[in-house]
């Protein structure tokens, strides 16, 4: 009973000082290349690897296979995090985070052999 009143009190107190009542803030942080379902369709079997760069930008890695095929990836991660706190007395924190990589594939002439998204 003691702990609830003395909750209720430090309510009532911050209620009237509005600016230690509630506090939240959002952040959001972006690493690598987003590369749009829709950005990817528009890579086609027999491209030339100039042709992928203007769409797509500079690739996260570039990989040469043992037979000169190579695999052009774009790798990507947006972090947002979101906290706030009540009163000072109760605090939250939630982070979210999404990944995922665009591919290409080049034949041993440079051309688009395919491309997909995980």
């Amino acid at each position: 009973m003691r702990q609830t009143t003395t909750l209720a009190l430090a309510a009532l107190l911050c209620l009237s000082v509005s600016s230690c009542l509630i506090g939240s803030e959002t952040t959001t942080e972006h690493t690598g290349t987003y590369v749009s379902k829709d950005t990817l369709d528009t890579i086609q079997p027999g491209m030339a690897q100039d042709d992928v760069r203007a769409i797509l930008g500079a690739p996260t890695s570039q990989v040469t296979m043992s037979d000169g095929a190579q695999l052009w990836k774009w790798d990507y991660s947006v972090e947002t995090t979101k906290s706030g706190g009540v009163i000072f007395l109760v605090a939250s924190k939630k982070t979210e985070k999404e990944t995922g990589t665009a591919y290409v594939q080049f034949d041993t002439e440079g051309k688009v052999a395919r491309s997909w998204r995980d």
